[in-house]
């Protein structure tokens, strides 16, 4: 999907190259401060798009969300003008079409509505980040000092220049917008770079379940069971790993296997479920307390 931005002409241009910058997995999160859209469709990011083209001075984001769409303003390759402290080469941009204040005088309906919007952007930002080898942006508050180190997460840009802003305001809805994005991405917040090799060598461990399914030919959930109840001492090993959390392991194995399984059962039990798959495999998950880890074998 192409820029809006890239496909207009510009009064002033409002993006330019990262040049020799890398993202560093830093996300920095604005309200426009414009006009809340309360008639009909939601407009309010189209309108400030299209403000952008026509403006005569420097600003812009990458992404800028209203309750029931996103734009996508400026290429993830460019920096977007978002932020004058210094951040633009390095950071991510995301902004809302509200004002800050805006917020608490929300339904709850449209408050959400409106993180998810912004959630689907943030997804898009991450794929990219993830797909040409940057780091993405765990889901936690950093400090400017923090971003300015280097440190990957989320600071608002009243942080970053609080002498001039305070978007996207005291007001924003914090533990709801982390749910949103954990929705949008299918991701767990606040994991390390080991957590994440962790979890990446989980999932090849289920690739060898998977192949153990492949070749048995299971003919049942019955027999699910006693594949999977065969991993046990190999997962609980996996999960004894520092830093590890336990859930977020299931989980990535979890849905590993259960597109295997269901290569392998689906012809034959065709009202065989996700659900039905998934539910299974939990429960075998549930045995491994019980399960000898390699020092006590």
């Amino acid at each position: 999907m192409t820029a809006f931005l890239r496909t207009r002409k510009l009064r002033r241009t409002q993006f330019k190259s990262r040049g020799r910058a890398r993202p560093t997995g830093c996300t920095v999160l604005h309200t426009a401060e414009s006009i809340l859209d309360t008639v009909g469709p939601d407009t309010g990011a189209e309108g400030v798009a299209n403000y952008m083209v026509v403006r005569t001075t420097a600003g812009s984001y990458h992404d800028l969300a209203d309750s029931d769409t996103w734009v996508h303003l400026v290429e993830y390759s460019d920096q977007a003008y978002q932020d004058g402290t210094g951040s633009n080469p390095w950071a991510m941009s995301l902004s809302f079409a509200l004002a800050a204040a805006d917020w608490p005088r929300l339904s709850p309906t449209r408050r959400a509505a409106f993180l998810r919007q912004g959630a689907l952007a943030f997804a898009a930002q991450q794929e990219w980040l993830r797909e040409n080898g940057y780091p993405t942006t765990p889901l936690r508050r950093i400090t400017k000092a923090q971003s300015d180190a280097g440190m990957a997460g989320f600071v608002t840009h009243g942080d970053r220049d609080p002498g001039r802003r305070s978007d996207p305001g005291a007001a924003f809805p914090w533990d709801e917008w982390f749910a949103a994005c954990r929705a949008a991405t299918g991701e767990d917040d606040m994991f390390t770079d080991q957590d994440r090799e962790d979890l990446r060598y989980a999932a090849k461990q289920a690739q060898r379940v998977e192949g153990l399914l492949m070749r048995e030919q299971p003919s049942g959930i019955t027999d699910i069971y006693h594949r999977l109840d065969g991993t046990n001492a190999l997962l609980n090993a996996v999960l004894k790993d520092d830093g590890v959390d336990e859930q977020a392991v299931v989980a990535a194995v979890t849905a590993a296997l259960v597109p295997a399984v269901l290569d392998t059962l689906g012809g034959r039990y065709p009202g065989l479920s996700k659900a039905d798959v998934a539910d299974a495999i939990r429960d075998v998950f549930g045995s491994l307390d019980a399960a000898p880890t390699p020092s006590q074998e």
